[in-house]
């Protein structure tokens, strides 16, 4: 799919300082496998060494390059889990050129809801886990990726859909009522 017919990533209201401003999404990167487990196969916790408290839709950064490590480490995991290695074969494998080609840029977008310390998910191992939810992959595109919680540059993502214009509501005060 051609990215400039894609769908723009989706804003969220941003209340700080008591106005309602739009703002893009926050992207967080995470190295492949990791980021395509996300969207393909339903990874429903990011493990991390340290707590946030960003909630809601977040934009999935695949970090440059691909690591043996982390694929011995999937791997391992998939292998030590049934329920991540039946999602695992269900996808027919680890699809590698599809990894090596999608990383360094956003590939999908996920919604977090939570962070804890432990977990019955199979995903879960180690100090803090982001609940992940209504995960959905996005067409890749490239972009520079930061450690923690960071802002796309403006030239990398595609600019907001245009809002439609809404109706104000009638005012119900301003008629007359009927005895």
């Amino acid at each position: 799919m051609d990215f400039e017919h894609a769908r723009a990533p989706r804003l969220t209201l941003d209340r700080a300082g008591g106005g309602a401003a739009m703002r893009p999404l926050r992207a967080l990167s995470i190295r492949q496998p990791w980021a395509w487990a996300i969207v393909a196969l339903g990874k429903d916790i990011e493990n991390r060494k340290w707590r946030t408290h960003h909630r809601g839709r977040t934009l999935i950064h695949a970090g440059k390059g691909l690591k043996s490590q982390d694929l011995e480490d999937f791997l391992g995991l998939a292998e030590a889990e049934p329920a991540i290695m039946a999602r695992l074969t269900a996808a027919g494998g680890l699809p590698m050129d599809h990894l090596r080609e999608q990383c360094g840029g956003i590939v999908g977008a996920v919604e977090i809801r939570d962070c804890v310390t432990h977990s019955d998910s199979p995903w879960f191992v180690g100090r803090f886990g982001f609940v992940l939810a209504n995960a959905e992959p996005l067409p890749f595109r490239p972009c520079p990726g930061q450690l923690g919680f960071f802002t796309p540059a403006d030239g990398s993502m595609p600019a907001p859909a245009p809002r439609p214009a809404i109706e104000p509501e009638p005012d119900l005060f301003s008629h007359p009522r009927h005895a």
